[in-house]
């Protein structure tokens, strides 16, 4: 395997320790306080949260695998607003064991994702939501970036109250 490769899946795998660890200490108590108020959308609460990490993950995997196979610019036309108030509703109904056993597995197959493609696949270009025009390494890199920026902005709230 690859050095690069291998760094990619090293983070992801810290950064699943990490999310598994932080999720299953929040009490169930707190799943439905609210973290974020938005102006075009219900707020987010923890629960929301946890299920837009695993949401975006999920989604992130098949884009992926699409600009593997051939597709090298995907045109991103993605309400991003609207795409993740669609697809959280799906985790209402769910437990919070169900919710961190959904997200192990979502994980586990973005590793074993990184850890099937080739360092030249690294460069391949697509259209992330976020970052835009961007090489398949960077869109990787951000996803253990993208847990913790939202896991610091819930121990920020839960710890000012």
């Amino acid at each position: 395997m690859d050095e690069m490769i291998e760094k990619l899946v090293l983070k992801l795998e810290r950064s699943k320790n990490d999310v598994q660890a932080f999720f299953e200490s929040i009490d169930e108590k707190n799943w439905g306080r609210i973290v974020y108020q938005t102006d075009s959308s219900d707020p987010w609460q923890i629960q929301d949260i946890f299920s837009h990490l695993i949401i975006s993950e999920e989604s992130f995997l098949v884009l992926f695998n699409q600009m593997c196979a051939g597709r090298e610019i995907i045109q991103n036309t993605i309400n991003i607003d609207q795409f993740n108030a669609e697809h959280q509703k799906q985790f209402d109904s769910i437990s919070k064991e169900e919710v961190i056993n959904r997200f192990l597995v979502g994980r586990q197959n973005m590793i074993q994702f990184v850890m099937k493609i080739s360092q030249k696949e690294l460069s391949i270009i697509g259209d992330h939501p976020a970052l835009g025009i961007s090489k398949l390494e960077d869109m990787i890199k951000l996803i253990p970036i993208h847990d913790q920026m939202h896991m610091k902005d819930i121990k920020k709230f839960l710890t000012s109250e």
